[in-house]
C-alpha cells in the first residue's frame, strides 16, 4: 500500500517537473497561451448567452406581473 502511494507521489512530482520544463519551451508556451485564450473566448461567449437568457426571463416575469396586476384590477 505504501509503495503504491509512493509511486503515485513520485509520478506526480515527475510529471509536474516535466510540465514546468515543457512550459519553458517556446512552442509549448505558445500552445498553452492559445489554449487559455480559446478558453477565455468560450467563457465570454457563455457569459453573453447567460445574460441574454437572464434578460428574457426578466421580461417574461415582468409581463406576467403586469398581467396579474391588470387581472386584479378587473375584478
Amino acid at each position: 500500500m505504501l509503495d503504491s502511494k509512493l509511486l503515485i507521489f513520485a509520478g506526480g512530482f515527475l510529471a509536474g517537473t516535466v510540465g514546468v520544463k515543457a512550459l519553458q519551451t517556446e512552442p509549448v508556451r505558445r500552445a498553452a497561451v492559445q489554449a487559455v485564450a480559446a478558453g477565455m473566448r468560450a467563457k465570454a461567449s457563455y457569459d453573453d448567452i447567460v445574460e441574454q437568457a437572464r434578460a428574457e426571463v426578466e421580461d417574461v416575469v415582468a409581463e406576467a406581473a403586469y398581467v396579474n396586476a391588470v387581472e386584479d384590477v378587473d375584478y
